[in-house]
């Protein structure tokens, strides 16, 4: 689901080992104010798998180096079905154990 400003932030992780990619989600983790805050995992999607859903993927390395930001998300009443399409395409990755702040 989108935040309030339709701007959801991702990360672009093609070409990443494992250990790369949860390092970004360990600075991800780092770097939020959210009181309790743990890592769980990770979905993965394909950009294709956005664009099929009439998203955008913008990579524009702010604030961090391979950040990206997906847009154009409908009016509120289609959130649901949408990220119920996009949840069918999504490969998750959990952790064994969650990582804390």
């Amino acid at each position: 689901m989108p935040p309030p400003d339709l701007e959801l932030s991702t990360a672009h992780i093609n070409g990443l080992s494992e250990e790369q990619i949860v390092q970004i989600g360990r600075g991800v983790l780092r770097g939020t104010t959210r009181q309790g805050a743990k890592l769980y995992g990770r979905a993965e999607i394909r950009v294709e798998d956005l664009r099929a859903q009439k998203l955008k993927a913008f990579r524009d390395d702010d604030p961090m180096e391979r950040h990206t930001f997906v847009s154009g998300w409908p009016d509120k009443s289609g959130f649901k079905s949408l990220a119920q399409e996009l949840a069918a395409k999504a490969d998750p990755k959990l952790l064994d154990q969650p990582f804390e702040k």
